[in-house]
């Protein structure tokens, strides 16, 4: 038989308060009907902090859950750490396997999905800062769990001994980023973008800037410009939508330092090969810009 899955919703039904820190995420999907008897099909769930789902930040929470004949929809409670954390984002996705052939749903989080003029505006902003007023830009992520505490971190204060650690960069994890995103940021916003922000008074280091719905980014996340080879740490995000959905970012940057040790780290982990395509794509995108 051929394994399709049609739908994939999650739901936050218990977001964690002390002194129960645990949190409740429903996760339900629906498939086509499995009608033959002797049909061996199992759905496993992953979950990830990125949607890149890479190897490394993927795991698989619950395996071997047996399809049911005749069933069309699943569900499963997955008890997680606490959502607190506004910024704290988990994805889904569902693995099915034992048809014809492996099948993997699209990804998916507790945030609804677009509408359809709501996705044509996120289209329009993409094409917008691609092709006219955007600049490529790699988001680095910073982690809020599934994370080993540094070893720069003191036991007894839980403070680090020190500032400038090149292992967690500052933030008191190990791996403190994900892989970065590529995507295009206009650092040139129009004034009444930024109106809308309401950010408050401008500090001498701080530009703002805005991008489409992907990635979601948050305070603290760094932003690198390969063309200019400069680093921007995320002060304050607006996101611009209605009704749970984001269709636009607008954020208030600062700069870092040389000296900081995020240049140290971040901007070696992208491939020289890779900047170098991005840098010469983005030269010809620029070129018929001026056309």
């Amino acid at each position: 038989m051929k394994l399709e899955i049609n739908r994939l919703d999650v739901l936050i039904t218990q977001p964690g308060f002390p002194p129960n820190e645990t949190a409740c995420v429903l996760v339900c999907w629906e498939t086509n009907a499995i009608r033959a008897a002797g049909t061996t099909v199992r759905f496993a769930i992953e979950r990830s902090l990125t949607p890149a789902f890479d190897e490394e930040d993927t795991e698989v929470i619950v395996s071997n859950i047996p399809a049911v004949l005749g069933q069309v929809v699943y569900t499963y409670e997955d008890r997680t750490p606490s959502l607190i954390n506004h910024w704290r984002r988990y994805f889904y996705r569902i693995l099915g396997t034992g048809a014809d052939r492996d099948v993997l749903s699209h990804h998916k989080t507790w945030e609804a999905e677009p509408r359809p003029y709501e996705l044509e505006i996120i289209n329009r902003h993409n094409y917008l800062l691609k092709n006219h007023t955007g600049a490529p830009t790699y988001s680095f992520v910073e982690r809020t769990a599934d994370a080993h505490k540094c070893v720069c971190i003191d036991p007894t204060t839980q403070r680090a001994n020190y500032s400038n650690c090149t292992l967690c960069l500052g933030t008191g994890r190990q791996r403190p980023f994900f892989r970065p995103i590529l995507h295009f940021v206009d650092y040139n916003p129009p004034q009444e973008l930024v109106q809308i922000a309401q950010f408050g008074e401008h500090q001498t280091k701080a530009i703002d800037c805005w991008f489409s719905a992907f990635p979601i980014l948050k305070p603290r996340d760094i932003l690198y410009r390969p063309v200019q080879g400069d680093l921007w740490r995320i002060v304050k995000k607006t996101p611009v939508g209605g009704q749970g959905v984001t269709i636009q970012q607008v954020c208030r940057v600062e700069a870092l330092n040389l000296s900081d040790v995020e240049f140290q780290k971040l901007p070696k982990s992208i491939p020289q090969a890779e900047l170098l395509a991005v840098i010469r794509e983005w030269e010809q995108t620029r070129q018929a810009r001026l056309w």
